[in-house]
């Protein structure tokens, strides 16, 4: 009966060493407050903006992933309005002439593959930031101010939370690929806004309602889903959906009006006339096309026909940033699967438990290699495979090699060995060996894990198994 449509529009900080306008220096860092902040970042009269050609160069990049159409002409505008954390009263962004229009972003989402229209990218200024927890004041950092962002903004094409918050995250994912941006929501570094309609099936969208600034992927979908019933609230009670901007209050779920929607004529927008036309020309597009490593769907395809992955494998890799190079430096004159199993399964599980981030993963390409090498080779089980990686983790820098020789914790494969330990476990289990040669056979695994457990992990499970199934058949 009823249909949804939400379109998005999303701030992202450009990855550059300094703002957009000005030779201040931008961080992710915490820094002291006003340490980052250039005259023209506060409006000092006889001030005047000089464009970062990086950051360009940065939304030229994220154009192309999105397959847009770069504009050989755009210009900057001045969007007016009065807030305590916009020093100048305007903002610099791009309203008619952006930098680049008509792109498309492909993601999976649970109905499989869709497309989202971009309808636009445009430079802008980020604002300053407003301290409402320093005491009886509200007080005011400008260390953002004039951060360069990439406002992408979508057409309404989504009918779901669920492909809202897949798209985004896809778009995160791109914009962490290819370097322009560290698609950080919980810090702030990408925000996102949405536009949602409801209206009823085979009727024109409804009136837009706008959520401002949704801080991380989660929340954006429990906004959309709480906006959905909402509107559907009201038009099934007869009343009109009020065309506003709304904030998401995430420790309720609910939204919440700011205040009417603006019309353009609010903004009173102007050409900026201290920045000339930006031109670029084809040359300098296809020198940064040139320079682009290969986008996601690419990357996928390559993985599942060079290594033979799964699509789950390949998505896991593709999805956690550094973690593809990462795996073929280890995959590279071994078995690709193992190691694929090793990082999905093991290595990032033990990052995800202690909330590490790929980026700042402490096991090296050597060290994981090593421990693989070792378990292809026999010479350790998977169960001290384990330990020899927590330990990698919680900081110790040797090699496999060198933890196992240090802790004597080489498999013990010698068949002597073995048979005494096979002996002494079916000595202390008669009545679990006599079920196993009534018929329940799956007690094989139960006594290999009480053998495991008396060599301390040492033992080849493998040759455990054949010495089991020898004895527990006379």
């Amino acid at each position: 009966r009823w249909q949804m449509a939400v379109g998005i529009e999303v701030h992202a900080q450009i990855s550059s060493a300094s703002k957009l306008f000005s030779d201040a220096p931008t961080t992710t860092a915490v820094v002291p407050v006003n340490s980052h902040v250039a005259l023209f970042d506060v409006a000092t009269p006889g001030t005047l903006p000089r464009l970062n050609h990086f950051c360009i160069d940065q939304a030229i990049r994220t154009s192309l992933a999105l397959q847009g159409q770069i504009h050989s002409r755009s210009r900057f505008d001045r969007k007016h309005y009065v807030y305590c954390d916009l020093p100048a009263g305007y903002q610099i962004t791009q309203k008619d002439d952006p930098i680049m229009s008509n792109g498309v972003l492909e993601f999976y989402g649970p109905s499989g593959l869709n497309k989202l229209r971009i309808s636009r990218l445009q430079l802008e200024q980020d604002t300053g930031k407003s301290l409402h927890d320093q005491g009886p004041f509200t007080l005011l950092d400008f260390n953002r101010a004039g951060v360069g962002l990439m406002e992408i903004v979508s057409e309404p094409d989504l009918r779901t939370a669920e492909d809202v918050g897949a798209s985004l995250r896809t778009l995160q994912q791109l914009l962490r690929h290819i370097g322009s941006c560290d698609g950080n929501m919980e810090n702030g570094n990408m925000r996102c806004d949405l536009n949602v309609s409801v209206n009823r099936v085979g009727e024109p969208l409804g009136t837009r309602v706008e959520v401002k600034n949704v801080n991380g992927v989660k929340h954006v979908i429990k906004a959309v889903e709480y906006e959905r019933q909402r509107q559907i609230g009201l038009l099934e009670a007869g009343q009109e959906v009020t065309a506003e901007t709304r904030t998401f209050n995430a420790a309720k779920n609910v939204t919440a009006s700011l205040r009417l929607k603006e019309q353009e004529p609010d903004y009173r927008f102007c050409t900026d006339p201290d920045l000339p036309v930006l031109t670029l020309d084809q040359a300098y597009i296809d020198s940064i096309q040139k320079s682009l490593p290969e986008l996601p769907e690419q990357l996928r395809n390559r993985l599942k026909q060079q290594y033979a992955l799964s699509d789950y494998d390949v998505n896991v890799l593709v999805n956690e940033f550094g973690a593809v190079p990462y795996f073929e430096t280890v995959a590279r004159g071994r078995n690709a699967k193992v190691v694929c199993n090793w990082i999905t399964g093991e290595l990032l599980g033990r990052l995800n438990a202690r909330l590490f981030s790929f980026s700042s993963n402490p096991v090296t390409e050597s060290q994981l290699g090593s421990i693989v090498d070792l378990v292809q080779a026999s010479k350790i089980s998977g169960l001290v495979a384990k330990d020899v990686l927590d330990l990698i983790i919680n900081g110790d820098k040797r090699s496999a090699v060198e933890i196992v020789g240090e802790r004597g914790w080489g498999q013990i494969s010698d068949l002597i060995q073995l048979e005494s330990i096979v002996e002494q476990v079916v000595h202390k289990h008669p009545r679990e060996v006599d079920q196993y040669r009534s018929g329940k056979t799956r007690l094989l695994g139960f006594f290999v894990g009480q053998a495991m457990k008396m060599s301390n992990g040492n033992a080849n499970p493998a040759e455990l198994q054949k010495l089991f199934t020898t004895k527990l058949s006379n």
